[in-house]
């Protein structure tokens, strides 16, 4: 009898630890199939480029055409980036590999090897296309030139590894977020720091400059974005949803200033938020609450930069949003199901 019992207990165990690993697999692959690790507009809003586990996709913006697909040679794509005229995607792989490509032909233009490893780096490209900022695994920025490969600057000093990084729209100053919860303004042309903003609790998760560079915005792990100012490092204001009963942010892993900077963003957890920049003044939810099924919002929003589109947009699993600002109304809705 015991050794019966013993038996069946036995199929069952292997029953539920098959069903529990075909479940996890599952899950796993709707997390890869869904998973959008980044989202960039082209400097005219036509185009918007958005990094999922199997390639890149370009959707029209101002159509509901399908959209245009770049796959990796190699590895997975992780971050992506835009020419200032359009004509050059950038983007980087999870082995470390940046891919410059024709943005239109897909035709293969460079590639850059001189990069560790990492699935998680962060790359950008300047604002005129001429330098490329990428993180290190020992907490530094370099700055590579984008035709010659040749490094440039290494900016130094956090004590924590970096976990964002951001350009000033004329390419002069480059800002860094780093799980030291500061964020470090620097001088592009000399790799001199000019600037700690300190006051975060947790880790700076999302930085972003005013069209001007007078001002900047940094989102934290904690629900909190602060605006500062770039000249003098001092802290102007906060923004917070933590106060509001239906509305989850979470930890701020995107924020973006509006074209013509009168509006700020900010994205995380299954909302996105608008507010007015000048007032502090919150303007509107572009999501419903955490349990709604009406909408969504982040991990990410940014703003079309056409500032005559009067777009926002949102993307969250497999979805990407574009809503109009003054109304908060939904104007079209994308899918990576491709």
């Amino acid at each position: 009898m015991k050794n019966g019992l013993f038996t069946i207990f036995i199929v069952l165990l292997m029953a539920l630890t098959i069903t529990t690993n075909n479940f996890t697999q599952i899950s796993q692959a709707e997390n890869d199939k869904h998973g959008i690790y980044d989202v960039r507009y082209s400097a005219d809003g036509k185009r918007l480029a958005v990094v999922i586990e199997s390639g890149i996709l370009i959707f029209n913006t101002q159509t509901d055409d399908k959209p245009e697909v770049f796959t990796e040679d190699v590895g997975r794509p992780w971050r992506v980036a835009f020419s200032q005229d359009g004509k050059t995607l950038i983007s980087v792989n999870s082995i470390g590999t940046i891919q410059m490509r024709d943005s239109k032909t897909k035709e293969h233009l460079r590639t850059l090897n001189n990069f560790p490893p990492q699935g998680t780096h962060y790359v950008t490209l300047s604002p005129v296309g001429r330098t490329i900022a990428y993180t290190n695994d020992d907490r530094t920025v370099s700055l590579w030139d984008a035709k010659t490969e040749q490094l440039l600057q290494t900016f130094k000093g956090h004590s924590n590894f970096v976990r964002c990084i951001a350009y000033s729209r004329d390419g002069k100053q480059l800002a860094t977020g780093s799980y030291d919860r500061t964020v470090r303004l620097w001088h592009v042309s000399t790799g001199k720091r000019h600037q700690i903003l300190s006051g975060h609790s947790d880790a700076a998760e999302s930085i972003a400059f005013s069209p001007d560079g007078k001002y900047i915005l940094s989102g934290d792990m904690r629900n909190t974005i602060r605006l500062w100012e770039t000249k003098t490092g001092k802290l102007v204001r906060t923004f917070s949803d933590i106060n509001s009963e239906d509305t989850f942010m979470g930890g701020v892993s995107n924020v973006a200033f509006s074209p013509d900077g009168k509006l700020i963003a900010g994205a995380g957890g299954f909302s996105s938020h608008l507010w007015d920049a000048k007032t502090g003044e919150h303007l509107q939810v572009l999501s419903g609450p955490r349990t709604s099924y009406s909408g969504h919002g982040g991990p990410w929003v940014l703003f079309s930069p056409d500032p005559d589109d009067r777009i926002v947009a949102s993307a969250c699993m497999g979805v990407i949003q574009l809503w109009n600002v003054d109304t908060g109304k939904l104007v079209r809705t994308f899918s990576t199901d491709h």
